[in-house]
């Protein structure tokens, strides 16, 4: 009796995701950080939609793209839910946080990475760890 639902139950599963065949998921670059420096610079591509993942290993930091500078407008390659630029990335120590699909042109992206956990732009009197960059190409 189980084997005569498995035929229609493959036939449904297989229209389904024929409906979304124009959908290519994002990838999640790892970016860990630790001892307040990252590895290589991460490069994502804008077709593949990729995504940062940082994770804080031994503290809690903030990564922070700079609303001012040399990065191709706006400052960020990455954007909120509600289709805003997000400029900062609170990480606590131990956890993983994603960017999101990046929806900005290609070019290099500097961003700075600071020791703690605030939102927004860096506390004042605060110096960031490593001034590290992001590639995005097409």
């Amino acid at each position: 009796m189980k084997r005569l639902w498995i035929g229609p139950l493959v036939i449904l599963c297989s229209s389904l995701l024929s409906c979304h065949h124009g959908f290519t998921p994002f990838n999640s670059v790892a970016e860990p950080i630790n001892n307040c420096a990252t590895g290589a610079d991460p490069t994502l591509s804008i077709k593949a939609r990729d995504q940062v993942t940082w994770s804080g290993q031994d503290k809690s930091y903030t990564v922070v793209f700079p609303t001012t500078g040399n990065n191709p407008s706006p400052g960020t390659p990455f954007r909120n839910s509600q289709g805003q630029p997000q400029f900062s990335f609170p990480i606590g120590q131990g956890n993983m946080v994603d960017s999101g699909p990046a929806h900005a042109p290609t070019g290099y992206y500097k961003y700075s990475i600071y020791t703690g956990l605030f939102t927004g732009t860096p506390p004042q009197g605060s110096q960031p760890c490593t001034d590290p960059g992001l590639h995005v190409k097409d």
